[in-house]
């Protein structure tokens, strides 16, 4: 508080040691040290001053453990012959305030742009599969449970596809790798993989798709699973949102669109990130000579697949609906980017 009395004294609060309950005391600076009530005289070697951060409350702590509380107290500190240390000078100083807004700005995007990503695929690393089959299981719980999205497609096909799959990752990943179909007109023609190793193909991509074009889209998937993209996406957007709620703070509906349109931008940057190193998974394996009693590979292929996907009817309306996105927007990188690699490695037009 303010000086009460005279220019030397103020009013402070006392916390006796091992007490919750504050006394009103006045106080003073004399030669000998501080003064309380004008009776008792702490000596200024005994006293231990902290000066406050980010408020005005200055404490004054005694050898016995007592502690006093004096707001404004810088004065009374001065008198009793305290030296302002640099985090004071610099709390202080308007100049210097101004000047660390930049740095801390750029330092804020530096943590959210770099620092979190660094730190969910560090944590995705030490991630033990069991939490990514946790989420696995709930993510086809939720997909499945709806009776009417039961496969219609053939059990020989099926199996069939199932069977590239598992040569597609060798013995030592097989287990690690299931199929799962999925009949969803509202998904439309499309596959993804979960972070356990599930994949799930729709009926719909399937029907516009012949065999060899769904084990390119398949080596795309493994890609995913490999490089872990699920759980680091997981992770990821999770770090950015307890970011964003640190930065907001308690944020009304304003503020969750604030927190939530930047988590939403940097994710569609991560996924166009993982979806071109999913591509280049998929083109080496497309590229690589098969064994004498494999199917043959070709990355025109995955090229087929990718240009039937983006011409069926259910992708044509959606684009539609959507309207023209911006590449900086998409969740995909363009499909002409994309196609790019896998033309120029495609030994016939396709």
């Amino acid at each position: 508080m303010t000086p009460e009395t005279t220019s030397s004294d103020w009013t402070g609060r006392l916390y006796r040691a091992g007490l919750s309950r504050a006394e009103t005391v006045m106080v003073r600076a004399s030669p000998q040290g501080l003064v309380l009530d004008g009776e008792r005289t702490v000596p200024r070697h005994t006293l231990t001053i902290v000066p406050p951060v980010g408020g005005d409350y200055w404490r004054f702590e005694f050898a016995n453990g007592d502690t006093l509380e004096v707001m404004g107290g810088g004065p009374l500190a001065a008198a009793l012959g305290h030296t302002p240390g640099l985090l004071s000078r610099l709390e202080g100083s308007w100049r210097l305030a101004l000047a660390s807004v930049p740095v801390l700005l750029g330092l804020g995007a530096a943590t959210w742009y770099w620092g979190v990503p660094w730190a969910a695929d560090l944590a995705a690393a030490h991630t033990p599969p069991w939490v990514e089959q946790k989420l696995t299981d709930a993510g086809l719980d939720l997909i499945f449970r709806n009776e009417k999205e039961r496969t219609t497609i053939d059990p020989a096909r099926q199996k069939r596809l199932a069977d590239i799959l598992a040569d597609m990752v060798g013995a030592r990943e097989g287990d690690a790798f299931r199929l799962h179909f999925l009949n969803s007109p509202l998904v439309g023609p499309n596959a993804f993989a979960l972070p356990g190793g599930d994949i799930v193909v729709t009926d719909q991509l399937l029907k516009i798709l012949d065999d060899e074009e769904v084990a390119a889209v398949l080596a795309h998937e493994v890609g995913h699973v490999r490089h872990r993209h699920g759980l680091r996406l997981a992770l990821r957007a999770s770090g950015l949102s307890v970011l964003a709620a640190v930065a907001v703070g308690d944020a009304s509906t304003a503020g969750h669109f604030l927190v939530g349109a930047p988590v939403l931008l940097l994710n569609l940057r991560f996924t166009r990130e993982f979806e071109a190193e999913a591509d280049a998974d998929a083109l080496a394996w497309l590229s690589h000579s098969p064994g004498p009693h494999e199917p043959p590979r070709s990355p025109c292929a995955f090229a087929r697949a990718l240009r039937k996907i983006v011409d069926s009817p259910e992708v044509k309306q959606a684009a539609a609906i959507a309207g023209h996105i911006p590449s900086w927007l998409a969740t995909h990188p363009m499909t002409e980017e994309r196609l790019r690699p896998f033309d120029a490695a495609c030994p016939a037009k396709i």
